[in-house]
Order: C-alpha cells, then structure tokens, then sequence
C-alpha cells in the first residue's frame, strides 16, 4: 500500500506545472469527476488487477482535471499533446484503438490498459508513472 501511496503523493504534487498546460474546457459536471466518470475509472481499473483505480482517479485529476474534452497545449505539434480525460496522446490511443480520444469511456480504458503496460513493464509504480508522463518510451530508452 506504501508504493500506492507514494505514487498518487507524486502525481498530486510533481506535476503540477504540466497540469497547468491543460487548456480547460466548459465541463456540465463541473470540478467534479461525475458518476460516469468514476464508474468507468472504477471498472476498467478492476478489468486491471495491477492497476489500482486511485492510480486511474489521480492520473484523470493531474492530466485534465476530470474534463473529457480537455487538450494540452504544451507542444506546438498537436501530435504531442495529450486529449481527453487521461491526456492520451494520438499515437498511444491509436495503439490500443482508441477511435474518439474524448469518449471517456474509450479515453480512461486506454489510459489504463497503458498504465497496466507500463506496471508490468517496470514492475515499480514511480517508474511507470514517471513513463507514463514522459511518454512511456523514454524511460526505456533512457534505461531507468
């Protein structure tokens, strides 16, 4: 349970300058994740043995805030920047098939079929997230 800790304690509070990049965009449900949102948090995280759905809540709040339609801005490529609720980018949802990054059940299944990926790939949850921010190839390359 330390590890889980450790890893939403990290997502909370290293990366709040790359939430901040996060163009924001009216959300009906407000601030607050709807039920929606967390019953498919909840479940696709539970179709993930490995992945802890508080992983899935954190990573959604860190990346877009809970809004589905949100775009980071951070890289003038827009192949770059991360869209939907858990900030996929168009190669990574291309790979596990995504076909509308703003559908938040298609967005947070994704996201959290790649959280699973990146787990088992390094087997330590800071790893995986940091590769989850960085791109998840990165970290490999880079050999940490």
């Amino acid at each position: 349970m330390r590890g889980k800790v450790s890893a939403i304690f990290i997502l909370a509070l290293a990366f709040p300058v790359y939430a901040a990049n996060v163009k924001r965009v009216k959300n009906t449900d407000g601030v607050a994740p709807s039920s929606t949102y967390l019953y498919y948090a909840d479940a696709c995280a539970a179709h993930y043995p490995n992945v802890p759905k508080e992983l899935v809540h954190s990573v959604i709040l860190v990346e877009s805030g809970w809004h589905a339609r949100a775009v980071a801005t951070k890289n003038k490529n827009p192949n770059l920047n991360g869209q939907g609720l858990m900030q996929l980018l168009p190669s990574t949802a291309a790979t596990y098939g995504v076909s509308d990054v703003f559908s938040p059940a298609q967005n947070i299944c994704a996201g959290t079929h790649y959280l699973s990926d990146l787990l088992n790939s390094f087997s330590d949850m800071r790893l995986a997230v940091a590769a989850y921010y960085a791109g998840g190839r990165r970290q490999e390359r880079k050999g940490t």
